[in-house]
């Protein structure tokens, strides 16, 4: 609901998006989530009017205005997500690039530590399993120092988890001396 309807999702679409999501709610109790939602930020009314406004039934040029950032062809929904997701795209873009760069320094944490994946706010490294506590350490230290530059005002907080094979369900692990160890799959393990 909190970024759908930033985003300028109304009732019939969040009804839409909770379908797919396997949630079933009716529009009635989806009008009720939207002007809860409204009345505790009311200064959307304000942005969604100034958004109508750049719009103007059509489509428009949007500038952010913090990165001079030029997107065209802008709409409605889109222009109200530009202003929130560029400003995190830019900040998970720079945390790539920063954890990237400090994988190939010697005498960082995340030395000889490779990027391998990244998908929309992850960043799934290789690491050796014997400096892993300290990579996830400077890895969460270097996301959200990145992720701080561009969205000043939200604390931006990253979790860890260490596994040997990828999986969404992991969870951090730590062991008695308090450093992170291998997540387990105990579905997989059986």
């Amino acid at each position: 609901a909190n970024f759908g309807f930033l985003g300028g999702l109304g009732a019939p679409g969040f009804v839409y998006h909770a379908k797919k999501q396997g949630v079933d709610i009716d529009f009635g109790r989806s009008k009720q989530i939207r002007d809860l939602w409204l009345a505790e930020y009311p200064e959307m009314k304000m942005y969604f009017d100034w958004i109508n406004s750049q719009a103007r039934g059509s489509s428009y040029t949007s500038v952010h205005p913090m990165t001079g950032f030029i997107r065209g062809g802008v709409g409605f929904n889109d222009g109200a997500n530009h202003n929130f997701q560029h400003l995190t795209a830019c900040g998970a873009k720079l945390a790539l690039f920063n954890v990237a760069q400090e994988c190939y320094l010697p005498g960082t944490a995340l030395y000889k530590s490779r990027p391998v994946f990244f998908l929309h706010d992850e960043i799934i490294i290789e690491a050796p399993e014997s400096a892993a506590h300290e990579a996830a350490v400077r890895l969460v230290q270097v996301m959200e120092s990145s992720m701080n530059e561009y969205v000043k005002d939200i604390p931006c907080k990253v979790e860890v988890a260490m596994m040997r094979r990828w999986s969404k369900k992991a969870k951090a692990v730590y062991g008695p001396d308090n450093r992170l160890m291998p997540w387990v799959d105990t579905n997989e393990a059986a």
